[in-house]
């Protein structure tokens, strides 16, 4: 699950760079049934994963792909549209936030663990790493 985010963030940052200096995250559904009136982020990333759906799944998710096409929710409502700097900073312009602190994408629900320990969910982070949370 954790390579699999570390691609598709990727694959995000990839995306933004083809854009040139001022390229912004992509508008695409945060998740396929939530906002299917949008591209899925595997068609809009897709190019720069070898259209590889693999890299959507998470092997703990025993639902969520075989439903929507992913196991794995876009941050859309605060990356669409958004430059990497724009994201740093807070509604006011202030710059508030590390790189290792912006969620892009993260599993749906928490599928990771076992029944001794709370579950939780993996991130990507902007800066590249991914983690569970």
């Amino acid at each position: 699950c954790l390579s699999n985010l570390s691609q598709i963030g990727l694959a995000l940052q990839m995306y933004v760079d083809q854009q040139g200096a001022f390229g912004v995250f992509a508008y695409a559904a945060n998740l396929p049934s939530i906002t299917p009136h949008r591209p899925s982020l595997m068609e809009v990333i897709g190019p720069f994963i070898e259209k590889s759906d693999g890299a959507f799944y998470c092997p703990s998710d025993e639902y969520y792909f075989e439903h929507e096409g992913t196991s794995y929710e876009y941050a859309s409502s605060r990356l669409e549209g958004k430059t990497r700097p724009e994201l740093l900073r807070d509604h006011r312009g202030d710059i508030v936030y590390s790189s290792s602190d912006v969620w892009l994408a993260y599993c749906f629900k928490p599928f990771h663990g076992d029944e001794q320990t709370e579950k939780s969910r993996n991130f990507v982070y902007l800066d590249g790493h991914a983690a569970p949370f």
